[in-house]
């Protein structure tokens, strides 16, 4: 993987130049049309420029610096193709040669920038950029030329315009056979704007890609799309479908709170780079939990519902840290406890392996209720590599457990828990 410091990821952004009163974070670029440093934004929008606009959602997700490339004169006139042509293909072979750019947002879209693909896109992949491309405006079942002939690239993303509501702007191009690489995002200019298009939409893209490699610079550009895509929340068809692809983004916290399964405890400090309390967004990701028996022993003798374990940092399966309170994912039961019942009392049912709490050392002793059910025995479930399980059936007894650890948490005998408490 590519290791990077995380102040200096930087986004780059092919499109009509950044306002330089806004006070973007933005670093020296370059004007492709004029051959200048003149990265002003020559597009002529009435409040602000479509670049400047383009600017301020990516910085809505993303606090580095922002590489604007100016590839256009601001005219939507068809016959100066040649000239944004060009323009764009020099702005790619420059931000090539630029280490610190991670992400690169096309969100120009205008004929010379998508009416044709562009063999630099090939190189920025094998460089292990993230390249989002806007999906285009042309009422169009398929996207543009660009968007077409590049998505199967590792860490292309196309992106199409929704509204507020994730529906898909009319204007905006569907995911035709992109499906698999296309993702729609919010391409509304502000919040009570009813115009927009998919030029916004690929820069918050291209934003939120530069926030998760904030969250752990050493991803893959494809591992990033990855991010992003397993955490889109699915709309038309089920599953990936020709209009939608595979869903909606409708907010950076969709994919940056997402915390992707399975889970691990660090062994080493780690600083949170997002604090939940449980996963966001709404798409194929989610932690899972799988808890050690002396953990759900714990929980279990701790006999208050209200107290909480002290909060946990953990690592995703992307490397990305995050802080989770297990208090506030299982709830504690006073009473007997059966397995159906203790499966109720968890706010999340999905169930995964991967949750590990490093030099954790059980003993567990418990009672099972000696019924003929099909239930499984739920700290044989529980148990983690290592652990010594002692059973002991009754037919009149609920569950007991007694255990000793050798980690953070710790009771004894005599349902005496010295577990942190909030």
């Amino acid at each position: 993987m590519m290791s990077g410091n995380a102040y200096s990821q930087q986004v780059a952004l092919l499109d009509s130049g950044i306002d330089p009163t806004r006070g973007f974070n933005v670093v020296s670029g370059f004007n492709y049309i004029t051959n200048t440093d003149d990265t002003s934004d020559v597009s002529t929008r009435e409040e602000e420029g479509h670049g400047t606009v383009s600017a301020r959602v990516i910085s809505e997700a993303f606090s580095g610096e922002i590489v604007p490339f100016v590839i256009t004169d601001g005219s939507l006139d068809r016959s100066n193709f040649e000239a944004v042509r060009g323009a764009r293909d020099s702005a790619l072979s420059d931000i090539l040669g630029r280490n610190d750019v991670r992400v690169v947002g096309i969100s120009w879209g205008t004929i010379g920038v998508v009416g044709a693909s562009a063999p630099l896109i090939s190189d920025l992949s094998a460089a292990n950029k993230v390249i989002a491309i806007v999906a285009g405006n042309d009422t169009s079942a398929q996207p543009n030329t660009l968007a077409s002939s590049s998505f199967n690239l590792s860490g292309v993303i196309i992106v199409g315009g929704t509204d507020g509501e994730g529906v898909l702007l009319p204007e905006s191009n569907r995911a035709g056979t992109t499906a698999n690489k296309y993702v729609g995002a919010i391409g509304l200019p502000s919040s009570d704007a009813t115009i927009g298009g998919s030029s916004w939409a690929a820069s918050r893209i291209a934003g939120i890609a530069g926030a998760v490699l904030l969250q752990n610079p050493d991803l893959t550009a494809a591992e990033v799309v990855n991010v992003i895509l397993d955490s889109a929340e699915d709309r038309g068809e089920a599953g990936v479908d020709s209009e939608y692809g595979r869903g909606v983004i409708l907010s950076a916290a969709q994919v940056l709170n997402n915390v992707m399964g399975p889970v691990t405890v660090p062994t080493t400090p780690t600083t949170p780079t997002t604090p939940v309390t449980s996963s966001g967004g709404g798409g194929g990701g989610g932690a899972g939990l799988l808890l050690g028996g002396a953990l759900v022993g714990a929980l279990l003798l701790l006999k208050k519902p209200a107290a909480k374990l002290e909060k946990t940092l953990v690592l995703d399966s992307y490397g990305r840290t995050f802080q989770l309170d297990l208090g506030k994912q299982i709830a504690v039961n006073d009473g007997a406890l059966h397995l159906n019942q203790f499966f109720s009392s968890l706010d999340r049912k999905f169930v995964s392996n991967g949750f590990v709490i490093p030099k954790l050392s059980t003993e567990v002793a418990f009672a099972a209720i000696g019924e003929a059910d099909d239930r499984l025995d739920m700290i044989e479930y529980f148990a983690m590599p290592g652990d010594v399980v002692m059973e002991n059936e009754r037919a009149d007894f609920s569950m007991a457990m007694v255990s000793k650890l050798t980690s953070q948490i710790g009771f004894t005998a005599g349902y005496r828990v010295n577990a942190n408490q909030e």
